[in-house]
Protein backbone atom coordinates (compact mmCIF):
# COMPACT_ATOMS: atom_id res chain seq x y z
CA UNK A 1 0.00 0.00 0.00
CA UNK A 2 1.48 3.27 -1.12
CA UNK A 3 1.77 6.25 1.25
CA UNK A 4 0.15 4.27 4.10
CA UNK A 5 1.58 3.33 7.49
CA UNK A 6 0.02 0.31 9.18
CA UNK A 7 0.20 -0.15 12.96
CA UNK A 8 -1.05 -2.89 15.27
CA UNK A 9 -2.22 -2.32 18.84
CA UNK A 10 -2.98 -5.12 21.27
CA UNK A 11 -5.18 -3.21 23.69
CA UNK A 12 -7.83 -0.48 23.52
CA UNK A 13 -5.79 2.01 25.55
CA UNK A 14 -2.84 2.10 23.14
CA UNK A 15 -5.15 2.22 20.13
CA UNK A 16 -7.19 5.12 21.54
CA UNK A 17 -3.98 6.97 22.39
CA UNK A 18 -2.62 6.55 18.85
CA UNK A 19 -5.79 7.70 17.14
CA UNK A 20 -6.61 10.47 19.63
CA UNK A 21 -4.60 13.07 17.72
CA UNK A 22 -5.72 12.01 14.26
CA UNK A 23 -8.88 12.42 12.23
CA UNK A 24 -10.42 9.00 11.73
CA UNK A 25 -13.63 7.71 10.24
CA UNK A 26 -15.71 8.75 13.26
CA UNK A 27 -14.31 12.29 13.16
CA UNK A 28 -14.46 12.94 9.41
CA UNK A 29 -18.09 14.13 9.46
CA UNK A 30 -17.37 16.24 12.55
CA UNK A 31 -14.76 18.26 10.68
CA UNK A 32 -17.42 19.34 8.17
CA UNK A 33 -20.17 19.63 10.81
CA UNK A 34 -22.20 16.75 9.40
CA UNK A 35 -22.09 14.42 12.39
CA UNK A 36 -24.64 13.68 15.14
CA UNK A 37 -21.68 12.90 17.40
CA UNK A 38 -20.25 16.41 17.53
CA UNK A 39 -19.06 19.48 15.64
CA UNK A 40 -15.68 20.70 14.44
CA UNK A 41 -15.61 22.85 17.59
CA UNK A 42 -16.09 19.75 19.75
CA UNK A 43 -13.29 18.03 17.88
CA UNK A 44 -11.05 21.07 18.39
CA UNK A 45 -11.63 20.80 22.14
CA UNK A 46 -10.62 17.13 22.07
CA UNK A 47 -7.36 17.92 20.26
CA UNK A 48 -6.41 20.91 22.39
CA UNK A 49 -7.25 19.34 25.76
CA UNK A 50 -6.08 15.88 24.64
CA UNK A 51 -9.24 14.45 26.17
CA UNK A 52 -11.43 11.90 24.44
CA UNK A 53 -14.96 12.93 23.50
CA UNK A 54 -16.98 10.96 26.02
CA UNK A 55 -19.34 8.47 24.49
CA UNK A 56 -21.35 6.54 27.05
CA UNK A 57 -21.57 2.97 25.79
CA UNK A 58 -25.07 1.51 25.91
CA UNK A 59 -26.61 -1.89 25.15
CA UNK A 60 -27.30 -0.89 21.57
CA UNK A 61 -23.64 0.04 20.95
CA UNK A 62 -22.43 -3.19 22.53
CA UNK A 63 -24.88 -5.15 20.38
CA UNK A 64 -23.56 -3.46 17.23
CA UNK A 65 -19.96 -4.30 18.15
CA UNK A 66 -20.83 -7.96 18.74
CA UNK A 67 -22.79 -8.16 15.49
CA UNK A 68 -19.92 -6.79 13.35
CA UNK A 69 -17.88 -10.00 13.07
CA UNK A 70 -20.95 -12.04 12.17
CA UNK A 71 -22.12 -9.60 9.50
CA UNK A 72 -18.61 -9.54 8.04
CA UNK A 73 -18.47 -13.36 8.06
CA UNK A 74 -21.74 -13.58 6.10
CA UNK A 75 -20.43 -10.95 3.70
CA UNK A 76 -17.31 -13.07 3.12
CA UNK A 77 -19.42 -16.17 2.46
CA UNK A 78 -21.56 -14.33 -0.09
CA UNK A 79 -18.63 -12.61 -1.85
CA UNK A 80 -16.44 -15.52 -2.84
CA UNK A 81 -15.11 -13.33 -5.64
CA UNK A 82 -13.26 -11.27 -3.02
CA UNK A 83 -10.31 -12.05 -0.80
CA UNK A 84 -11.44 -10.51 2.48
CA UNK A 85 -8.88 -9.37 5.05
CA UNK A 86 -10.34 -9.18 8.55
CA UNK A 87 -9.09 -6.94 11.37
CA UNK A 88 -6.94 -8.74 13.95
CA UNK A 89 -8.94 -10.88 16.38
CA UNK A 90 -7.04 -9.36 19.28
CA UNK A 91 -6.43 -5.65 19.38
CA UNK A 92 -6.75 -3.23 16.48
CA UNK A 93 -5.10 -2.39 13.21
CA UNK A 94 -4.61 1.28 12.38
CA UNK A 95 -3.76 3.03 9.12
CA UNK A 96 -2.38 6.53 8.54
CA UNK A 97 -1.32 8.55 5.53
CA UNK A 98 2.46 8.92 5.59
CA UNK A 99 2.39 12.42 4.08
CA UNK A 100 -0.43 13.55 6.38
CA UNK A 101 -0.31 11.30 9.49
CA UNK A 102 -3.35 12.99 10.99
CA UNK A 103 -5.54 11.36 8.30
CA UNK A 104 -6.32 7.89 9.64
CA UNK A 105 -8.83 5.06 9.70
CA UNK A 106 -9.49 1.69 11.32
CA UNK A 107 -11.31 -0.33 8.65
CA UNK A 108 -13.90 -2.98 9.49
CA UNK A 109 -12.26 -4.98 6.72
CA UNK A 110 -10.35 -4.84 3.45
CA UNK A 111 -10.98 -6.81 0.26
CA UNK A 112 -9.01 -7.60 -2.88
CA UNK A 113 -10.86 -8.32 -6.13
CA UNK A 114 -9.78 -10.91 -8.68
CA UNK A 115 -8.23 -8.13 -10.76
CA UNK A 116 -6.20 -6.96 -7.71
CA UNK A 117 -8.30 -3.91 -6.88
CA UNK A 118 -8.42 -2.81 -3.23
CA UNK A 119 -11.76 -2.15 -1.53
CA UNK A 120 -12.70 -1.09 1.97
CA UNK A 121 -15.43 -2.83 3.97
CA UNK A 122 -17.57 -0.91 6.44
CA UNK A 123 -20.04 -2.86 8.60
CA UNK A 124 -23.21 -1.41 10.12
CA UNK A 125 -25.87 -2.95 12.37
CA UNK A 126 -28.81 -0.58 11.94
CA UNK A 127 -32.13 -0.26 13.76
CA UNK A 128 -34.80 1.30 11.56
CA UNK A 129 -37.65 2.72 13.59
CA UNK A 130 -38.01 6.37 12.55
CA UNK A 131 -39.54 7.11 9.14
CA UNK A 132 -36.80 9.60 8.25
CA UNK A 133 -34.11 6.96 8.85
CA UNK A 134 -35.96 4.40 6.72
CA UNK A 135 -36.30 6.96 3.93
CA UNK A 136 -32.54 7.60 3.82
CA UNK A 137 -31.44 3.96 3.84
CA UNK A 138 -34.19 2.76 1.48
CA UNK A 139 -33.39 5.46 -1.10
CA UNK A 140 -29.95 3.87 -1.61
CA UNK A 141 -28.19 6.74 0.13
CA UNK A 142 -26.21 6.86 3.36
CA UNK A 143 -26.56 9.06 6.43
CA UNK A 144 -23.93 11.81 6.30
CA UNK A 145 -21.80 10.43 9.13
CA UNK A 146 -21.47 7.05 7.42
CA UNK A 147 -20.88 8.53 3.99
CA UNK A 148 -17.96 10.58 5.32
CA UNK A 149 -16.68 7.47 7.10
CA UNK A 150 -16.45 5.77 3.70
CA UNK A 151 -14.74 8.83 2.23
CA UNK A 152 -12.15 8.64 5.02
CA UNK A 153 -11.13 5.15 3.84
CA UNK A 154 -10.53 6.59 0.38
CA UNK A 155 -8.50 9.49 1.78
CA UNK A 156 -6.16 7.11 3.60
CA UNK A 157 -5.84 4.48 0.87
CA UNK A 158 -5.18 6.50 -2.28
CA UNK A 159 -5.18 3.36 -4.45
CA UNK A 160 -8.50 2.10 -3.05
CA UNK A 161 -11.13 1.58 -5.76
CA UNK A 162 -14.10 2.08 -3.47
CA UNK A 163 -15.83 1.17 -0.24
CA UNK A 164 -18.67 -1.27 0.25
CA UNK A 165 -20.89 -0.63 3.26
CA UNK A 166 -22.68 -3.80 4.39
CA UNK A 167 -25.72 -2.84 6.47
CA UNK A 168 -27.73 -5.34 8.50
CA UNK A 169 -31.00 -3.46 8.88
CA UNK A 170 -33.52 -4.38 11.56
CA UNK A 171 -37.15 -3.29 11.24
CA UNK A 172 -39.50 -2.90 14.18
CA UNK A 173 -43.27 -2.77 14.65
CA UNK A 174 -45.14 -0.84 17.30
CA UNK A 175 -47.01 -2.80 19.97
CA UNK A 176 -50.05 -0.69 20.82
CA UNK A 177 -50.80 -2.57 24.04
CA UNK A 178 -47.39 -2.09 25.61
CA UNK A 179 -46.47 1.09 23.66
CA UNK A 180 -43.12 -0.45 22.73
CA UNK A 181 -41.26 -1.19 19.52
CA UNK A 182 -40.67 -4.88 18.87
CA UNK A 183 -38.35 -6.54 16.37
CA UNK A 184 -40.18 -7.50 13.16
CA UNK A 185 -37.64 -8.61 10.53
CA UNK A 186 -34.16 -7.89 9.18
CA UNK A 187 -32.63 -7.50 5.74
CA UNK A 188 -29.10 -6.88 4.45
CA UNK A 189 -28.34 -4.07 2.01
CA UNK A 190 -25.08 -3.12 0.34
CA UNK A 191 -24.03 0.41 -0.56
CA UNK A 192 -21.01 1.08 -2.75
CA UNK A 193 -19.01 4.29 -2.83
CA UNK A 194 -16.77 4.40 -5.92
CA UNK A 195 -13.74 6.68 -5.88
CA UNK A 196 -14.41 7.77 -9.47
CA UNK A 197 -17.84 9.10 -8.45
CA UNK A 198 -16.84 11.09 -5.37
CA UNK A 199 -13.61 12.86 -6.29
CA UNK A 200 -14.99 16.38 -5.61
CA UNK A 201 -16.15 15.26 -2.17
CA UNK A 202 -12.77 13.68 -1.44
CA UNK A 203 -10.97 16.86 -2.45
CA UNK A 204 -13.31 18.88 -0.23
CA UNK A 205 -12.86 16.58 2.78
CA UNK A 206 -9.08 16.50 2.48
CA UNK A 207 -9.02 20.30 2.22
CA UNK A 208 -11.19 20.65 5.35
CA UNK A 209 -9.14 18.12 7.35
CA UNK A 210 -5.88 19.79 6.30
CA UNK A 211 -7.23 23.24 7.23
CA UNK A 212 -8.46 21.89 10.56
CA UNK A 213 -5.00 20.60 11.49
CA UNK A 214 -2.85 23.33 9.93
CA UNK A 215 -5.02 26.38 10.74
CA UNK A 216 -7.23 25.46 13.69
CA UNK A 217 -5.07 23.08 15.71
CA UNK A 218 -1.60 24.44 15.00
CA UNK A 219 -2.88 28.03 15.07
CA UNK A 220 -5.01 27.47 18.19
CA UNK A 221 -8.00 28.90 16.35
CA UNK A 222 -11.35 27.39 17.29
CA UNK A 223 -13.66 26.64 14.34
CA UNK A 224 -16.86 28.66 14.21
CA UNK A 225 -19.59 27.21 16.36
CA UNK A 226 -22.59 25.63 14.65
CA UNK A 227 -25.99 26.35 16.15
CA UNK A 228 -28.52 23.61 15.47
CA UNK A 229 -32.20 24.45 15.81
Amino acid sequence: MKNVKKSRFYNDEDWHKARSQTIGGSEAAMVVNKSPWGTASDLYTKFITKKQIKVVENDRMREGTKAEEHIRALFSLDRKDLKVKNPPKKGHWFFQRIDKPYISCTPDGLAITKDKKLWGIEIKDVELIKSKDKKIWESNTLPDQYYFQCLQYLLVFEEMEGVVLEAHQKYFKHNEETDTWEFDYAIDRQYKVYRKDVKPHLDYLEKKETEFMEVNIKGHKRPKAIIRI
